[in-house]
């Protein structure tokens, strides 16, 4: 097909530039897909109520049984945060969580089955608050939540108040920063930047 033809070292080298741009623009669509589907966000979050999960018991890292109604704290709204051990932004995010932790109630989900791993991370990164095993998903369906880490502020009678999808940080939007601040205390000079 191409016998006897040279093809010359310009069109090569514009070919690869052009598959470049190409494979990097569908890596970044993929990228912006998934972050975009992490959760069911705004309207259809906030407010949804985990009391029909009431008749639940879950089972903690440490093997005992809580019931929902005993992680929320009564005098500000507590805090579910789904995590992995093995999430780079969980990693990131700890230090807040560790601030959050003098600050309200945490209960941690993941759906993770190796309890060394999730008492190590904690171990690893100053964390004492229990971790729902959610290995049936029976939480993180409810909500819709797709990755980690997400938090969400849960109010005394057991509904979603707002909604921290990934790692925090100052760069997060005003709405993030400031519901920090307005329910917890969280300054935002107390937030990481994404350079630390």
């Amino acid at each position: 097909m191409l016998e006897g033809k040279t093809i010359e070292r310009p069109f090569l080298y514009g070919l690869v530039l052009v598959l470049t741009v190409i494979l990097v623009t569908m890596q970044w669509r993929i990228y912006t897909a998934r972050s975009s589907w992490t959760m069911n966000e705004g309207p259809e979050i906030i407010g949804k109520t985990l009391r029909p999960l009431m008749q639940h018991s879950f089972k903690i890292h440490t093997g005992a049984t809580i019931a929902l109604d005993s992680i929320i704290p009564e005098d500000n709204p507590g805090l579910l945060i789904f995590l992995h051990t093995e999430c780079e932004y969980c990693q990131l995010d700890a230090p807040l969580w560790r601030l959050l932790m003098q600050r309200t109630k945490i209960t941690g989900v993941t759906d993770e089955t190796d309890l060394e791993a999730i008492a190590q991370f904690l171990l690893d990164h100053n964390l004492n608050f229990p971790i729902i095993i959610d290995v049936e998903g029976v939480l993180s369906e409810h909500l819709n939540v797709r990755d980690t880490p997400v938090k969400l502020a849960i109010s005394s009678d057991l509904r979603v108040l707002q909604v921290w999808d990934g790692w925090t940080t100052r760069s997060s939007g005003p709405s993030e920063i400031g519901s920090l601040l307005t329910m917890y205390g969280i300054e935002p000079d107390e937030l990481p930047t994404v350079n630390e």
